[in-house]
Formats: structure tokens, C-alpha cells, sequence
């Protein structure tokens, strides 16, 4: 389990656990991504180590099987190589998404993968995800988002996995929340 204490309003409801299956970009893409979160802590936005540098695929009902990550790590490789010439994963500006996590929303960075990547057809899906976005930072109900910004990082990336992922943002007695994740057996992206 891997997780952070953030100072925000606590929920009004019993926290829920979300599972979903993520597509993880390669540790060598994760220090502009790093930065740009510290200085949205910085900047007062507690969210911002609340979520792992993950995208959410799909919200699924139970782990997706070794067969359904393969199948859909293939589809994401072929997405990429047909969106763009180098077969990169690339970010766009940020901006505020949401909710889609119960009440929570998100800010963070759209990739450019095309529909087709996405995991509609793999056993236990309740719900894709659209669209896809690399959060940078989770925005609890009620509490303040950070500005859209045409600044920010560039990331691009080859070389990624997808994985089982479950989150839940825990209340903190005097407030805030707990954040925790755990993340399976990653599945990478093959070729490109």
C-alpha cells in the first residue's frame, strides 16, 4: 500500500473503494510530472500526491485478468502507433475534469489516445473512463480546483504497463483525508 496525508474538508459520506485498471508511463517520464505536482502542493492544492502517476482506464468490478491486460496493453500500443509517427503517448494542457471518482474531480493532463484503446469489451468493466487523464492532482468535494493552465509539462512517453489499481481516499480525524492505493502486476506496452 502506498499512500499520503493531505489536509482537506472531510467527506460527507463513507469513503468508497474504487478499482480500475490504469495505464502506469515509465518511471523516465515521471520527474516533469513530479515537479509540476510539488508546485500545485505548493501552491495549496493538498491533492496533489493523492493519486499515483497512473491514467485511469476504467472503473471495473473485479481485477481484469493477465489475458484482458495483455489484450488491452496490444490495443493501447497499436493506439499510439497510429496517433502518432514515434508511437509516444503524449499529454496535453491541464485542465478540470469530473467528478469521476463519486463527488471527486480531477485535474490533470488528456493523453491522446483514440477511442479505440479503450477497454469497453474486457470482462469486469462497469465503466470506461473518457477521457483518458493523468491526474495531477484529486479535488475532494467542496474543495478549491487549480486554474486550467496552458503551462505545463511536456510528457511524452513510450514505454508504459497497465495494471489493476485500487484507491480509497480515507477521512483523518481532525480532518483531511488519507489517501491509498495499491497497484498489481503491471503488464507493459510490447513494441513501438
Amino acid at each position: 500500500m502506498n499512500g499520503k496525508n493531505c489536509k482537506a474538508p472531510a467527506p460527507p459520506v463513507q469513503p468508497e473503494r474504487f478499482r480500475c485498471v490504469v495505464l502506469i508511463p515509465h518511471r523516465d517520464a515521471h520527474p516533469p510530472l513530479r515537479r509540476w505536482q510539488q508546485r500545485l502542493f505548493h501552491e495549496g492544492f493538498e491533492g496533489a500526491y493523492a493519486f499515483p502517476l497512473a491514467v485511469p482506464l476504467a472503473r471495473v468490478s473485479r481485477p481484469a485478468a493477465p489475458e484482458d491486460l495483455a489484450a488491452l496493453a496490444q490495443a493501447l500500443r497499436e493506439a499510439a502507433l497510429a496517433s502518432s509517427a514515434d508511437g509516444k503517448i503524449a499529454a496535453r494542457p491541464p485542465a478540470v475534469y469530473g467528478p469521476a471518482w463519486g463527488a471527486w474531480r480531477t485535474y490533470g493532463l488528456p493523453l491522446n489516445i483514440p477511442e479505440p484503446a479503450r477497454p469497453q469489451d474486457a470482462r469486469g468493466v462497469s465503466r470506461p473512463l473518457s477521457p483518458l487523464i493523468l491526474p495531477l492532482a484529486l479535488i475532494p468535494p467542496g474543495a478549491e480546483a487549480p486554474a486550467p493552465g496552458a503551462e505545463a509539462p511536456a510528457v511524452a512517453f513510450r514505454a508504459a504497463a497497465v495494471a489493476n489499481l485500487i484507491f480509497q481516499a480515507l477521512p483523518l480525524a481532525g480532518g483531511g483525508y488519507y489517501y491509498q492505493w495499491e497497484t498489481g502486476k503491471p503488464r507493459w506496452l510490447r513494441g513501438g
